[in-house]
This record gives structure tokens, C-alpha cells and sequence, in this order.
């Protein structure tokens, strides 16, 4: 990779010109200030064309980079203001769905709270834990996740952790976790 690789996306054709016209004009300009023959000979007239030039190019040069600047960061403030919004609206939603919390789901998030398992493997396809992804109380925390797994790792958000201690506690946790279905005797998943 070049080591200025980089200021050609910040910069575009027409500012690369003109920062060649500021080169120009600086070497133009400080060569006549040392007192070199070749630059102090130099008619008037082209020397300050040059200058000129180089003044007017680096103000596109400047005007350019603060414009290509703008737009990338302008367009990463949108990425993380929507993905924020998103989250709030996600925990705005989780929490409205605690207050009329289905028994089973109680049973899974009391489980949870009193083994200290905010994180925690499960079966990839367990319906209840769909249902309790859904409704925003777990998220899948997972690298590898993808929709054919089988298992997962799954993580209680942490506004939903705080929000279940101050629950109340008419779901005794259970000994073993809810989620997990017996087969009975016949062999059948109740």
C-alpha cells in the first residue's frame, strides 16, 4: 500500500491538480524568497501566475478535503444515531413487554436471575427462547450464529437484567432450566 494511499479517497481529481498548482506556487514563491538565480530571473508576471494559481489551488484543495470529510463523517453520525435509535426503541419495547409477562416467561427469567446466568448455550431452534428473543428479553450473542445452527449462545440485554431483580418474585426459580423439555417415557417431547 502507497503511504499516501489514503488522501485519495479524501481527495478528489480536482484537488489533487490544484495541490500540484500549490506545490508550484510554494516551491515559486520560497525560491524567489532565498534568492535563487532561476526563480529571481523569472518575469514578474509568471511568477505571479503561479502564485495566483497556487493560492487558488489551495483553496480547492481545502474547500475539497472539508467537504469529502463532511460527507464521511456526516454519514457515520447517521449510521450511529440509527442504530441507537434502534436499540432505544428495542429496550422501550422489551421493558413495556415485562409488565404483563406470560408465566413462562417469568419461569425462564427468574431461572436466570437466581443462577446468575445472564449469558448463557441453549438449543438454536427452542421455541420458547424464540418467543423470549421476540419479545426482546434475550438477544443471540453468537459470532458464528447463523440460521441453521444449532445451538447458541444466548445473552439477557442488560437493561432486561436490571429490570427483572425489581420484579416481583411470584415465580420461584426452578431447579432445572425451563427451556429445556423431558422427553416422556414413550418417547415423545412434551
Amino acid at each position: 500500500m502507497e503511504p499516501f494511499a489514503f488522501l485519495s479517497k479524501l481527495l478528489s481529481a480536482t484537488s489533487r491538480v490544484g495541490a500540484i498548482l500549490v506545490l508550484a506556487g510554494l516551491v515559486t514563491f520560497l525560491g524567489r524568497s532565498f534568492g535563487f538565480d532561476f526563480f529571481v530571473n523569472l518575469d514578474p508576471l509568471v511568477y505571479q501566475i503561479v502564485v495566483v494559481a497556487g493560492v487558488i489551488g489551495s483553496s480547492v484543495v481545502v474547500v475539497d478535503f472539508l467537504t469529502s470529510a463532511w460527507g464521511w463523517t456526516s454519514t457515520k453520525v447517521k449510521v450511529r444515531r440509527a442504530s441507537a435509535r434502534e436499540a432505544r426503541i428495542k429496550q422501550e419495547h422489551a421493558l413495556k413487554n415485562l409488565r404483563p409477562l406470560p408465566a413462562e416467561y417469568a419461569d425462564v427469567l427468574s431461572f436466570l436471575r437466581a443462577n446468575n446466568c445472564q449469558r448463557f448455550p441453549a438449543s438454536a431452534d427452542n421455541d420458547l427462547l424464540w418467543h423470549l428473543r421476540q419479545a426482546g428479553f434475550l438477544e443471540i450473542d453468537d459470532p458464528n450464529w447463523h440460521v441453521n445452527s444449532s445451538r447458541t449462545y444466548y445473552l439477557v440485554p442488560d437493561y432486561v437484567w436490571d429490570a427483572i431483580a425489581t420484579l416481583p418474585d411470584n415465580h420461584p426459580p426452578k431447579d432445572k432450566p425451563p427451556w429445556i423439555r423431558e422427553p416422556d417415557p414413550q418417547g415423545w417431547m412434551r
